[in-house]
């Protein structure tokens, strides 16, 4: 027996032996290697024996290969036989396309690899803007912060990169970096007319790195508001205990923080689902505003109770948003602001559960800590709630018992501050998984609405049964900087094995601060003492391990924990940005007090806070700057993991050991979670609407309501285009008796678009001469004690002021806590002024003057305006004045007019005792007319490429016709390689494909123009094999046109009709042959390089087929929008159904190229369709050239050697029209077509599209020569460099280009161009080469023609010049259509709610040329222009495009113009629309709005009208260009003798301030101009003048509006005239005056001494003699 035992110790002997030969090791580093960066390698030996271990980073293990770092580490007992090697990639070593590395450790025993991936991703960028909100024409500054891996500042190059919101590049800027601080020296400055939305920064180095940050700002054309509103809800979700009782605590105050005394607060509610907005009725109520703050009580369950065909519980509504506006007014104010909620949710749970940092493994015979996480609907985290939980464990045979909690089945834990519940169970040693089940036990909710949430762990994997558990307290998961945590390990393994030790890491942004070997002190249960540095912020994951030998193998054993580390900022550094006070008078000195880190350079920044209110869900990016730096952990999840190798790989660390364990390198994306983060009613519609069968109750329901335009039942009813009489029928049933109800009642629900009108909601509003951001530099701090004072003096606005300090030194980056500075007065006034105003509108200005004080005063507010701004005055003196109430606050207002466009300014003066204060704000005019753009071009081509030589070219550059006097012109000339080069010029413009033909968006065609040209410019460049010439961008341009192409493809897709295989112009309308079949060529032609469906393409072949084609072959249009007049086919029907033919067979021809598309029942199709086409071509009456051109080439792509196709395009040779001996340009134009093809007209659209179609059968039968001087005529002058005219022949030109271009690959395009004035000097050198072939634009200044030459150059270029200005609105020479406009007052006693708002209604009716066969127009657009302040109901636009009548088939908004898009408009009546406007300001438009129509194919002859409201308190008086204004109101006129007048009277009238003349004048004539009579007199005397140049005999000029008919001056007559206002008009060296009779003005007759013979008479005349006799001596 003894022997035996000793066999087996021999034996035992033998193994440890075995094992110890081998050392143990384990070598851990990142998981992922940065370029650049200081990594940590730890070597760490397990033998206790002294090692050397050599470690390499290498391209591959092949011998000789390039080795990038290398470091040797020695290991002892000093050191514990642990050490750390840094070790570095430098970037100028590693090669650009190399991606990982190989870790080679080296050593007696040791010689392991393992290959890494290598990050370029180094160091960390942040982006700052001075404000997150900017308007039109305001400069955007940018700062960028920049640090390396070690947080030092990284001085690298840095680009910024300008997205605009459809994510167009518009910018690129190159940045040095001196300091880590860069800024941008010349802020972006945002165009006049940009894209609205949000807009993009991204920030990049230049250099070697990856590393990439983004921000945003937002562009509208807002004004910041005066008052901030502000709606608390009491809880963030609505449950069945709250439903009869939601609480709203509703907060409002100014700008600078001071409450709303009183208010009224208007409030109505509803609910959202997706983009749908329900308003509920009978929810419209006020409460009283008091001191800043009221309370809001809805009672949801009542409202939706008392609502028809509405949800009625809490299960229907689950899942939406309470929505709540509210409206605040001012009670004693001019100041109105609205508010919205939509975060509230309806939920049936209130609560969610969720498990978070809670790893799903357990360890047999160790804790087990679930941290549950409850959550509101809004995702928000919530804390005291009751959460009970139950778990069960499985052992090895599949057991299942119950998981005791200290002896209890269940438990329950409320939520802490965090909403996390903690439970710690401890897990029975034969476990292999457990089962928990959770769920909240909130008492004030029932069974049903208590969320639940169950789970399944399973246990970590040993081979050996040994584990390792970190017990984290939940108390001390957040950490504080300098403080100490006692951390319990839990250790399980067998006790007979020895273990003398265990290992820590301590990993930070995935960087490892510490590693230990600390000794074993022989418990199950061992503490580590952790010091929490500053180096450790913002979290720390702490990583222990062991190694044990024994039982055959050794094995490693590891738990990891992650845990919060609290401070302001990285490695203890500290910015604080403090003020002696918090309350200030504008213009006020502040002192700053600033406290940074010595050495460092401290950014300081301060924005307006009314903007947060404008762009609620801004976060700057700098708050989360530790969240950034985060960012690095390599880390995933709170912990642990399912074996050794996943509790590293959670870790952020890869490892290399013999102890039986293999690192996971790669995979495994990690989703882990760390940080929780009475009226008609509708029941009187719905009584009438139960009447009828419910598939005839939506023509019900349209017929019942009426309509802005207030037709009559009858004309409604008979514009419907309805295929079933019945519908029709119902529908005019039903109008009639929804007119006869209204008309019965006069009470009316009304609509939420409808009641926000009513109630005049008013817009946010800026302060524009103040700024909204300042306090914008940075500053270096010396000083060892790190203070510094900064004196600064504080701007005018009356708000509050948050300011930041960001510092950065070599030890990292801070962010101060924000300061906040408010800036306010005991008296002051606010007049808020719009965003912009037309020249020529009036504006009613409203405002608001607050007292503080406690006691009253008088007071008196003017204003004064500058040059080119009149201001109303009426008969008062002009200025709002009065008493002004203690602790009160006043109304006011101004009507204003502006006569010149610029910046101007307004002069506010407030008197009242206690001083006197001037208000100064800046105004921005814009010109009056159409923004237009004109574009003239020519093609250099000094080869010959493209026909005729060209080495010298002028652009015609004069000033516009009909330009806006004093309105600015700006040109811009612009120079691009090859023609195709334009496209790809305009495609990187922000202005993009919308340049090629200025027409507006919505129809299927239009979005074609968004693809087809990236399809030709992607196709030129692919087989011509130019990518290269594009340089460095190429693979980006190339990857961002297919990007494009892609997105093109989804958009016209979603024209498909829904039940059909087709395609149809509008959205959700009938299909459409001429369309699809459009259709069908383009996604063939695209479909080289962005797959397209096959099977879907051979569908859309089957129906044109199946649904189009008649029995003859001929293909029939199934649309009732009719392409055949817009493409030029006339009114013959054969020539109709020739040329819809040979379009569908061009579009089945390109389809067949497709192999599902290759089909016999095609093939059959395109036969019968060829032998009509051969029918109609032979029979001879084909007379359109456009038809014939068509033919030709649908002929051409089916045989081109048939007869019919060759003695067609025959004829077409020879009608060509053609300049030069032999041929310089040739072209194609109708005998009907103007002579002048190149002036835009109808008809050019139609010769372009002739020609090209001749070219492109040209270049399908090889005819090169042939077609050189069709190309001269297609490149020359305005026909490309100017654009377009239709869709169409943009498509088609391009296409032509496209192939043409491919056939010159050896036109190397190197060109020289030198570009000059005609007679005004040179202009700028533009070189282009394959390379750089688009030219940098050109500012062009001076009215003189531009030539453009070059000598041996190559290759072909376009010039364009593009001259933007402002248009006047008179009609186009041809006008196709009569049209008005009316605004429609509100009639308040109306009992039709569509009259209880202005309504804008606007007719046309179609004009037929003589002879013409239609008796409609095609396509037609309407532009309306709505003046300043004015919108339009969104509710009628939609009922006019998706009602059942549908009037129209698309609208839009661009900026103040609605652009409706009709499918024709009939000549025998006049075709209305109409809607509803809101005013947001009071505005009166004196200088007109426009509207306009025009055939959308024919946009040039379009038919324009100036409308006007009918009340106008300015009017706008010009001269040639100078322009003056008088009040709308009638002078005093007194054209009989009153006895009551006085000499002291008169004088006294005359003497007044305000007056500024009194002349007595001899009236000699009168004359009628529009709006006004003028009165020609001379001078009788002069009583008071001042600067005129005015003189007995003088001639001078009375104006009077000619509505005034109770002023009437008569030829022959005396008067006394005293006024205001003088108009001064220069005439060559010398002044005109006119004095315009209106409300400031004051007339008296004056008789003529010989006629006066009555005592009345003569007694008068004494009167105005010693009236005469007083001024002479006594004067004023």
């Amino acid at each position: 027996m003894a022997a035996l035992l000793l066999l087996c110790v021999g034996v035992l002997n033998l193994g440890w032996s075995v094992v110890a030969q081998d050392k143990t090791f384990l070598i851990t580093g990142p998981r992922l290697l940065r370029l650049d960066a200081i990594e940590s390698v730890v070597v760490q030996v397990f033998d206790e024996e002294d090692t050397s271990v050599q470690l390499y980073l290498k391209k591959s293990l092949a011998a000789g290969d390039t080795k990038y770092a290398s470091e040797t580490v020695q290991l002892n007992a000093g050191n514990s036989y642990q050490a750390e090697a840094k070790m570095r990639i430098f970037s100028k070593d590693f090669p650009s396309d190399a991606t990982h590395v190989y870790l080679h450790a080296v050593a007696g025993g040791i010689n392991q690899d393992e290959r890494i991936p290598v990050s370029r991703d180094n160091g960390f960028l942040f982006l700052q803007t001075d404000k997150p909100l900017y308007t039109p024409e305001q400069s955007v500054k940018v700062r960028v912060f920049s640090l390396n891996e070690e947080l030092k500042p990284a001085r690298r190059k840095v680009a910024l990169t300008f997205r605009d919101p459809e994510d167009v590049k518009v910018d690129i800027v190159d940045l040095e970096d001196v300091s880590g601080i860069i800024s941008m020296q010349q802020p972006f400055k945002i165009p006049l007319k940009p894209k609205l939305g949000i807009w993009n920064i991204e920030a990049s180095y230049t250099d070697d790195f990856s590393t990439s940050a983004r921000t945003q700002f937002e562009v509208k054309e807002y004004v910041l508001p005066s008052i901030i509103v502000t709606m608390h809800p009491e809880l963030t979700y609505i449950s069945e205990a709250n439903m009869d009782s939601f609480k709203l605590k509703v907060t409002a105050r100014y700008a600078n923080g001071a409450p709303v005394l009183e208010a009224d607060v208007v409030r109505r509610f509803g609910y959202m689902t997706g983009q749908e907005t329900v308003i509920l009725p009978q929810t419209f109520s006020t409460v009283q505003l008091t001191d800043g703050q009221a309370e809001l009580v809805l009672n949801i369950r009542q409202a939706l109770a008392a609502a028809k065909d509405e949800p009625k519980d809490l299960q229907q509504m689950d899942g939406k948003h309470l929505y709540v506006v509210i409206t605040v007014e001012e009670s004693t104010g001019g100041l109105t602001q609205q508010a919205e909620l939509v975060t509230v949710k309806f939920a049936v749970s209130p609560f969610s559960l969720s498990l978070i940092a809670t790893p799903l493994f357990i360890k047999p015979a160790l804790p087990y800590t679930i941290r549950a996480v409850v959550k509101g609907p809004t995702g928000e985290a919530v804390s005291g709630v009751p959460v009970k939980i139950r778990g069960s464990v499985t052992d090895a045979s599949g057991q299942q018992d119950v998981l005791l909690y200290l002896d209890e089945k269940d438990t329950t834990q409320a939520t802490q501050s965090d909403g996390v519940a903690y439970f710690t169970y401890n897990i029975p040693s034969s476990s292999v998984s457990a089962d928990f089940f959770m769920e909240t036990v909130d008492k004030k909710l029932s069974s049903q609405s208590q969320a639940k949430f169950n789970f399944k762990t399973e246990t970590y994997v040993s081979t050996k049964g040994r584990y390792l558990y970190i017990n984290l307290p939940s108390y001390q998961s957040t950490l504080q900087v300098n403080s100490y945590v006692s951390i319990q390990v839990y250790f399980h393994y067998h006790d007979y094995l020895p273990l003398k030790s265990f290992s820590y890491q301590v990993l930070s942004k995935g960087r490892v601060l510490q590693h230990v070997t600390q000794p074993r002190t022989g418990t199950s249960i061992e503490i580590i003492n952790l010091h929490v540095t500053p180096d450790m912020v913002p979290s720390v994951r702490l990583i222990v391990y062991y190694v044990q030998s024994g039982e055959g193998a050794a094995e490693l054993v590891a738990d990891s924990v992650w845990f919060d580390v609290q401070d302001k900022c990285v490695n203890g550094l500290k910015v604080a940005l403090s003020a002696p006070d918090s309350q200030y008078k504008p213009k006020d000195e502040l002192v700053l007090q600033l406290q940074a880190s010595q050495n460092s350079v401290v950014a300081l920044a301060s924005v307006d806070m009314a903007l947060y209110s404008l762009r609620l869900k801004h976060q700057d990016p700098l708050s989360t700057v530790l969240r950034h730096v985060e960012q690095k952990d390599m880390g995933c999840g709170r912990g642990g993991g399912k074996n050794v190798a996943d509790v590293f790989r959670r870790a952020g660390l890869m490892f290399m050991t013999n102890a039986n364990a293999k690192a996971i390198i790669e995979g495994d994306t990690c989703s882990d979670v760390v940080r929780p983060k009475r009226a008609v009613t509708e029941e009187d519609y719905n009584k009438i609407l139960n009447e009828f069968p419910r598939q005839l109750r939506h023509c019900c329901r349209a017929g019942l309501y009426s309509n802005p335009t207030l037709e009559s039942c009858e004309n409604r009813a008979n514009r419907l285009n309805s295929k079933r009489p019945n519908m029709v029928k119902v529908f005019k049933r039903c109008c009639l008796m929804g007119k006869e109800l209204r008309e019965r009642s006069g009470d009316i629900t009304l609509s939420r678009a409808a009641v926000d009108a009513l109630l005049e909601s008013k817009p946010m509003l800026i302060r524009s001469y103040f700024p909204e951001s300042w306090l914008w530099e940075e500053l270096s701090i010396h000083d060892s004690s790190g203070a510094m004072a900064i004196r600064r003096t504080l701007p005018d606005s009356l708000t509050t002021w948050e300011m930041r300090a960001v510092g950065l030194s070599n030890d990292g980056i801070c962010v101060s806590e924000p300061l906040r500075v408010s800036v306010s007065q005991a008296v002051s006034v606010d007049v808020p002024l719009p965003y912009a105003m037309v020249r020529g509108e009036q504006v009613e200005l409203k405002g608001s003057i607050y007292n503080q004080h406690e006691q009253d005063s008088k007071f008196s507010l003017t204003l004064e305006a500058s040059e080119g701004i009149c201001v109303f005055r009426g008969r008062s003196s002009g200025e709002n004045n009065g008493v002004l109430e203690k602790s009160s606050v006043r109304f006011v207002h101004f009507y204003i007019m502006a006569l010149e466009a610029g910046t101007h300014t307004l002069n506010f003066t407030l008197n009242t005792q206690w001083g006197k204060e001037r208000l100064v704000k800046t105004l921005r005019v814009t010109p009056e007319g159409i923004l237009t753009e004109d574009n003239t071009g020519a093609t250099i081509d000094p080869q010959g490429i493209y026909g005729h030589s060209k080495r010298k070219v002028e652009l015609r550059n004069s000033l516009p016709p009909k330009v806006v006097p004093n309105s600015p012109v700006e040109r811009s000339l612009t120079v691009t390689g090859e023609l195709i080069g334009e496209v790809l010029a305009i495609m990187n413009n922000p202005k993009g494909i919308q340049q090629l033909v200025n027409l507006p968006r919505g129809s299927a065609e239009k979005e074609l123009m968004g693809l087809l040209p990236l399809y030709y410019v992607y196709h030129y460049m692919e087989t011509g094999n130019r990518w290269a010439n594009l340089g460095p961008q190429a693979t980006d341009i190339k990857a961002d046109l297919k990007t494009k192409m892609k997105e093109g493809l989804i958009s016209i897709m979603s024209f498909k009709t829904r039940l059909q295989e087709a395609f149809s112009m509008w959205k959700n309308r009938e299909a459409s042959t001429w369309l699809t079949a459009l259709m069908v060529k383009t996604l063939a032609e695209v479909d080289k390089y962005t797959a397209v469906d096959g099977i879907a393409l051979s569908k859309f072949v089957y129906w044109l087929i199946v649904s189009s084609q008649k029995a003859d072959g001929s293909f029939l249009e199934t649309s009732t929008y009719k392409p055949v007049k817009l493409m030029g086919a006339g009114g013959d029907t054969t020539e109709q159904a020739v040329y819809l033919t040979s379009f569908v067979v061009i579009g089945i021809k390109n389809a067949m190229e497709i192999p599902e598309c290759n089909l016999d029942l095609y093939k059959e199709a395109l036969k019968k369709a060829e032998g009509f086409l051969f029918d109609k071509v032979q029979s001879g009456k084909l007379k359109s050239l456009y038809v014939r051109a068509v033919t030709v080439y649908a002929l051409s792509l089916l045989d081109s050697s048939s007869i019919p196709s060759i003695s067609l395009y025959e004829g077409l040779q020879a009608a060509a029209s053609v300049k030069g001996n032999p041929p310089v340009v040739r072209f194609w134009q109708e005998d009907s077509s103007p002579q002048n093809p190149l002036k835009p007209h109808k008809a050019s659209a139609q010769t372009v599209e002739t020609t090209v179609y001749v070219l492109l059968t040209a270049l399908l039968r090889g005819q090169v020569s042939y077609i050189k001087p069709i190309l001269t005529w297609i490149t020359q002058d305005q026909r490309y460099g100017g654009g377009f005219y239709s869709t169409q022949d943009t498509i088609l030109t391009l296409e032509a280009l496209a192939k043409y271009s491919i056939l010159t690959k050896d036109a190397n395009l190197n060109m020289d161009i030198k570009a000059a004035y005609r007679t005004k000097g040179d202009l700028d050198f533009i070189t282009l080469t394959e390379n750089r072939p688009v030219g940098k634009p050109i500012t062009v200044t001076k009215n003189d023609d531009i030539i453009l030459s070059t000598g041996l150059s190559t290759g072909v270029s376009v010039a364009n010049l593009k001259t933007v200005y402002y248009k006047m609105t008179d009609d186009s020479d041809i006008c196709h259509f009569d049209i008005s406009i009316e605004i429609k007052p509100r009639n308040p006693g109306s009992n039709d709610y569509m009259e209880l708002l202005p309504r804008i209604v606007a007719c046309a009716r179609y004009k037929p040329e003589e002879n013409e066969v239609y008796t409609e127009s095609s396509h037609t657009v309407m532009e309306i222009q709505l003046p300043t302040g004015v919108s339009a109901l969104q509710e009628d636009l939609d009922m006019m495009l998706d009602g059942f009548e549908s009037l129209i088939s698309d609208y839009e908004m661009d900026r103040d113009t609605l652009i409706i898009q009709l499918d024709s408009v009939p000549s025998a009546q006049p075709f209305c629309v109409g809607f509803r406007i809101q005013e947001l300001f009071a505005t009166g438009m004196a200088s007109g709005s426009l509207f306009k129509v025009y055939e959308y194919r024919d946009p040039d002859s379009s038919c324009s009208e100036v409308y006007y409201p009918k009340e106008r308190k300015l009017l706008r008086l010009c001269e040639n260009d100078q322009c003056h204004c008088m009040a709308a109101e009638c002078c005093i006129f007194r054209s009989t003798m009153d006895p009551s007048i006085t000499a002291d009277s008169l004088q006294k009238d005359m003497c007044k301030d305000s007056v500024k003349y009194a002349f007595k004048v001899n009236v000699e004539s009168s004359e009628v101009e529009g709006d006004f009579v003028t009165y020609k007199a001379k001078v009788q005397d002069v009583f008071k003048k001042g600067a005129e140049d005015i003189k007995i005999n003088s001639e001078v000029e009375l104006v009077k509006k000619a509505t005034c008919s109770s002023t009437q001056l008569d030829a022959g007559q005396q008067y006394l005239v005293m006024g205001t206002e003088v108009m001064q008009i220069r005439q060559h060296r010398s002044f005109r005056y006119k004095f315009p009779l209106d409300s400031q003005a004051q007339v008296d007759v004056w008789p003529d001494r010989a006629a006066c013979a009555e005592s009345a008479c003569t007694d008068y005349l004494r009167v105005l003699d010693d009236f005469t006799y007083n001024i002479l001596i006594d004067g004023c």
